[in-house]
């Protein structure tokens, strides 16, 4: 009874409700919990680097002296062959020499990129699998240089007097990245120019 003579209010109940993990760990809701989507990204540059470094290993071991070629020149329509190249440039026999330049060049994109991902939007796919192709290759070449102070190249195309490069998976990988990143921006932009 209260000092009124009217009954006791009854207490009022506290519903207590977990916190949305998604939000408390600073994700947005449907994220997946994936800290700055890193998963996608290394996962794809594991593999990249993986298929990388097996291809340019099989290579020294099959031609094993730079120069060596299979098949013989003129072979297959005289289009393609595996050549076995030391590169000390960048991508595709470019800017040779200054091994240790190109290294750190290549270190310092790998960090920009992974500093660029974690402000990438939780569903942004295409632009995260870019980024890892990228990576993936970077790092295909840089193991190259530390350990043998050149990059393995062997893929070696040529047309009649036309001869493009020799190139390695890095390098196709990288270029994956980039169209998948100039796909991504290209995207964007239809989505933000206005309906005629």
């Amino acid at each position: 009874m209260s000092v009124n003579g009217g009954a006791d209010p009854q207490p009022t109940a506290v519903r207590m409700t977990a916190p949305d993990p998604a939000v408390a760990g600073g994700h947005e809701p449907g994220g997946g919990g994936r800290r700055h989507g890193y998963g996608s990204i290394l996962g794809i540059a594991l593999l990249m680097l993986v298929l990388d470094q097996l291809s340019k290993e099989w290579v020294r071991r099959s031609l094993p002296q730079a120069g060596d070629g299979w098949p013989a020149e003129g072979s297959l329509g005289g289009v393609f062959r595996l050549l076995h190249v030391h590169n000390t440039g960048v991508s595709f026999g470019l800017f040779q020499g200054r091994n240790g330049l190109h290294l750190a060049l290549a270190l310092t994109v790998v960090a920009v990129l992974l500093v660029y991902a974690r402000g990438l939007p939780p569903r942004e796919r295409i632009a995260r699998w870019a980024i890892g192709f990228q990576i993936g290759g970077a790092l295909g070449n840089v193991v190259d240089r530390l350990r043998l102070g050149h990059v393995t190249d062997f893929l070696d195309f040529h047309y009649q007097s036309r001869h493009f490069p020799t190139f390695n998976v890095a390098d196709v990988s990288i270029n994956i990245g980039v169209w998948l990143l100039i796909l991504r921006l290209w995207q964007d932009g239809r989505k933000e120019t206005p309906p005629r």
